[in-house]
């Protein structure tokens, strides 16, 4: 969710507002793709919240990312 955007600014940004779920990630090992043990993820959804600057070239780019207190 969008919660600020400044998109007249000489720099414009949005800052976005969002849960990750790492619920479907498994670690493996690359050599052979079995799994790690004590690998599981305590906590698979995460808050966060992520500002994204618009440079010259149109691309929207993360420009900062911290852990955000709203529950998932």
């Amino acid at each position: 969710m969008s919660t600020q955007a400044d998109l007249d600014a000489a720099q414009p940004s949005v800052t976005i507002h969002a849960c990750l779920d790492y619920s479907a990630l498994k670690l493996v090992y690359r050599a052979n793709s079995s799994p790690v043990p004590n690998s599981a993820i305590k906590d698979p959804k995460v808050s966060t919240i992520a500002t994204v600057w618009r440079y010259q070239t149109g691309q929207w780019l993360v420009n900062k990312a911290e852990s955000g207190t709203d529950p998932c």
